[in-house]
Formats: structure tokens, sequence, C-alpha cells
């Protein structure tokens, strides 16, 4: 019996952990992540500006490629990967609804007072 929950947990293990590099992969190529990237990078982190035809220009957004959806499709697979992270190093799973009630409960209470 144990020999057989062995198998069965050495078997879901390798489950996860080829959906999490295959995760990983296509995240860490996708262009929608390079965009983010760029903009954490030179945007929100500290703006960059750029010299360019006797003027200072910041970074154009708008030029990076991204769609609405791109934000949503991200976080969702980003958090797949942290879910699958400490299923298989800690063999424990993260609660992402309780999470978004608390950021949903302290927005409302910020914009409230």
């Amino acid at each position: 019996m144990q020999v057989d929950e062995h198998t069965e947990r050495g078997e879901h293990f390798d489950t996860l952990y080829c959906e999490m590099t295959e995760l990983w992969a296509k995240l860490s190529t996708a262009p929608e992540m390079t965009a983010l990237l760029t903009i954490r990078d030179k945007v929100s982190a500290h703006t960059e500006v750029r010299y360019s035809a006797d003027k200072y220009q910041f970074v154009d957004v708008s030029k990076l490629g991204l769609k609405w959806g791109d934000l949503k499709k991200t976080v969702d697979t980003m958090q797949r990967l942290v879910e699958l992270l400490g299923i298989l190093i800690r063999n424990a799973g993260f609660a992402w609804e309780m999470l978004d009630e608390q950021l949903d409960t302290a927005s409302k209470n910020y914009w409230s007072s």
C-alpha cells in the first residue's frame, strides 16, 4: 500500500512539475511578459526618459503591444505557477479567493474613507 501511494505521489509530482515547467517556458517568453517587464522597469518603478529629436520622451506604453486582457491572462498564469510551486515544494496550496476578498475589502475601505 505504501509503495502504491509513493508511486502515485511521484506520478502526481511529475505531472505538476511538467505543467509548471511548460507554463514557465510559455510565460517567460511571452511578448506580454516582455511588455509588462518594460512597464515595471521603465514606467512604474522609475520613469525612463530618452532624449530624441531635441526633446525628452517618455516610454510610450501604447507601443508595447499589450491588449486589455493581457494583464489578467498573465496574472492567472503567474498564480497557477505559484500554486504549482507551493504544491511541489511545500505540498500546500494557496487561497487566492481569500486574498482577492481581503484585497477587495481593503480597496473599498481605502476609497470610501
